[in-house]
């Protein structure tokens, strides 16, 4: 992971997916560009042993549910999405006692190149995503909003 202070990344949470709790697949991915937590790959051609290229993602079937109390937006994935949508997200090594602005996770990234932990989504799964992670007309982003493409690994707001 690497660490930016020019800029504010996406940051996710995965606390209610299937594939946390051991009912789903975690892929490791090899990135091809620079990626942030909350982003959407693909699974591509096999590397080796537990280890897969990154592939563009372009479609998602899901809807944003509501902003929880950090600001992040709940997204509930509306259909398993097999290979074709996989969450990033990495814990950044973030030292309890740094400055409040060194250990937000909205300065972390991964760079390309690095291998990321890709969450497979199945249908009634829900995860947080802050702004950074969607693209679109921000002024759409509210509850309700269907998501069914991505852009730039980035949920695209309907």
């Amino acid at each position: 992971m690497a660490v930016d202070f020019t800029r504010n990344h996406a940051d996710a949470n995965v606390s209610k997916l299937l594939a946390t709790n051991y009912g789903g697949h975690i892929y490791n991915v090899t990135l091809s560009t620079d990626t942030d937590n909350g982003n959407i790959v693909k699974r591509g051609n096999w590397n080796s042993f537990d280890n897969y290229a990154e592939a563009t993602a372009n479609s998602f079937n899901g809807i944003v549910r509501g902003q929880a109390a950090d600001g992040n937006w709940y997204v509930e994935v509306l259909a398993d999405l097999g290979f074709d949508a996989l969450l990033v997200y990495n814990v950044p090594d973030n030292p309890y006692d740094a400055p409040k602005q060194i250990a937000s996770e909205k300065r972390f990234y991964l760079e390309a190149g690095d291998v990321a932990r890709a969450h497979q989504l199945y249908a009634g799964d829900i995860f947080e995503v802050s702004a950074e992670g969607f693209e679109g007309n921000m002024n759409n982003l509210n509850a309700g909003v269907a998501i069914t493409a991505i852009a730039n690994k980035k949920l695209v707001i309907a």
